[in-house]
């Protein structure tokens, strides 16, 4: 079962957008880092690896584009898993820019908190399918197949 107090959020909002969210993420367990643009976003993601941000496509200083551009291409954030919350219809923009998830404003906190929790029990089933590939070893001569 996931360990919540294990994982951490990272909101960046140049707004009060993440205020409710982040104190229902810190209830349930999870450690959760708030900042107020994309410039301290970059620095907080650089010095904590956070399992997940979750960013204001309006985030001011540096863009959002252009913050998961950077995190992308450095190996100490570039498997965070970005979440991308902005106006509907800004959903292709954001998935060309290697965002994982796009949600649309208005969002109801208890239905993003649903999102984030199956987006780890997801990923930790993933982990531990791919500790089990490792373990099979052989020859595909070996196993029958049937038509």
């Amino acid at each position: 079962m996931m360990k919540n107090r294990q994982k951490n959020i990272l909101l960046a909002s140049s707004t009060k957008l993440f205020d409710s969210l982040g104190t229902l993420l810190k209830q349930s367990g999870f450690n959760v880092a708030k900042c107020k643009d994309g410039a301290q976003a970059l620095e907080l993601a650089l010095k904590g690896s956070p399992e997940i941000m979750i960013v204001d496509t309006g985030i001011s200083v540096l863009g959002a584009d252009k913050l998961v551009q950077i995190l992308r291409a450095n190996s100490k954030t570039d498997l965070s898993s970005i979440f991308f919350v902005g106006p509907e219809g800004e959903q292709i923009e954001g998935f060309r820019h290697q965002v994982d998830r796009y949600i649309p404003r208005p969002f109801n906190d208890e239905q993003l908190l649903a999102e984030i929790l199956t987006h780890f029990n997801r990923k930790e089933k993933s982990e531990q399918l791919g500790q089990a590939r490792t373990e099979v070893e052989g020859d595909l001569k070996q196993i029958s197949l049937p038509d």
